[in-house]
């Protein structure tokens, strides 16, 4: 237990880039004809829920790129860099991985 708490406790360098192709293989996946002992089957509830945390943290993944991109030499003073935001995204990082293994 305490591995899966430094996993989302540590600050991680990748973590926009590694999520956007984690939701990339998400819908990649859930694109394809679910199998008959998938519990998502056609969709519903589960389904649109995963889908909408996939599309916040895309949101936010983009919003911090064009962050980067314009505070090349201090993007440590923007807001994706305060503790709040890199546990938001940290937490959604974590949910983006759980949507990929179900």
């Amino acid at each position: 237990m305490n591995k899966l708490r430094n996993y989302f406790v540590k600050d991680r360098r990748y973590v926009y880039l590694t999520g956007m192709v984690l939701i990339g293989l998400n819908i990649w996946m859930w694109r394809a004809q679910p199998s008959t002992r998938s519990f998502l089957g056609d969709g519903g509830t589960l389904l649109y829920a995963l889908a909408a945390v996939c599309a916040v943290f895309a949101a936010l993944a983009l919003a911090a790129l064009i962050a980067k991109l314009t505070h090349w030499r201090d993007y440590s003073g923007t807001a994706f860099r305060k503790p709040g935001i890199v546990r938001l995204s940290r937490y959604l990082y974590g949910l983006v991985s759980i949507t990929f293994a179900v």
